[in-house]
């Protein structure tokens, strides 16, 4: 407003000082025609702040996809190869997921130039071979459920898997140091992730067991969004994954039960992805 004070005054002065050179004094209705051309054009430049302001802070929708690496923990079993030794318990170690994946959409909202919320859903899997078709399979826990007489079990009638699925609800945010074309960032999430657990065979839609459960848990992100006219495309990672606690009852035989006490992972715990986002 004062701004607009001084440009009224300011016109005001230079249409004197230009009447009393040319020996003309502009009339009332010229004056007030100036004076009211003058707030017009400065409405229209706050206007045009303002929308600027506005399409800044408006959110941005993502669509997202990442490849996950990590160990399933503890394994009922494993497929036998090689001829069987009786006798004693067959340790199965930590093993690399066949096929570790995540997907999801999202919405990133900044509140400031280097602060911004999200929240995101998603859906997650992890597999792991344990026994193939017309094989046989050896374990510690094999070797437990059967009385200490036999680690294997056999032949399988199709190739079986340990499944781990999750869906995801996330909220967290990012910390952007520095705002430009290129965008890096970290930021922190909490989610709640539903989560299940299976030993089957997808494609044949036949199991042997399942558990499911609801847990919560802190991620950690970083990345780099590399910003474009009309949408962002983003690289990033992920670290840390929630812990659930399978029990899976009557597996493989009634009366056996498979129970992870120590935990396993429901996501990689390593994840690394793109996005795409549209501003």
């Amino acid at each position: 407003m004062k701004n607009l004070l001084k440009l009224i005054k300011s016109t005001l002065i230079g249409l004197s000082l230009a009447g009393i050179v040319s020996g003309f004094t502009p009339s009332p209705t010229s004056a007030e025609e100036i004076v009211i051309n003058s707030i017009k054009e400065n409405k229209k430049i706050e206007y045009s702040t303002s929308n600027k302001n506005q399409k800044k802070n408006k959110p941005t929708f993502f669509g997202f996809g990442t490849y996950n690496l990590g160990t399933v923990t503890y394994l009922p079993c494993e497929p036998l190869e090689g001829p069987y030794q009786p006798g004693g318990a067959h340790i199965v170690p930590s093993q690399p997921y066949d096929l570790a994946y995540s997907f999801g959409i999202g919405m990133d909202y900044k509140l400031l130039p280097s602060f911004a919320l999200f929240i995101d859903g998603g859906f997650s899997s992890w597999k792991k071979l344990i026994a193939e078709k017309n094989g046989y399979s050896a374990g510690a826990w094999i070797w437990e459920q059967s009385g200490y007489e036999d680690a294997r079990i056999g032949p399988f009638p199709m190739d079986t898997y340990y499944y781990m699925d999750a869906t995801s609800l996330r909220a967290g945010a990012r910390y952007i140091p520095s705002k430009g074309k290129i965008e890096p960032w970290i930021g922190v999430g909490y989610g709640v992730y539903a989560w299940q657990a299976t030993i089957g065979n997808r494609k044949e839609e036949k199991k042997y067991g399942q558990n499911s459960g609801l847990v919560g848990g802190l991620t950690f992100l970083g990345g780099v969004d590399l910003n474009f006219k009309d949408f962002i495309f983003r690289i990033f990672g992920e670290a840390a994954s929630p812990v659930a606690n399978p029990k899976i009852e009557n597996l493989f035989q009634k009366g056996w039960t498979f129970e992870n006490t120590g935990g396993e992972h429901i996501l990689g715990p390593y994840r690394f992805g793109i996005a795409i986002g549209v501003k």
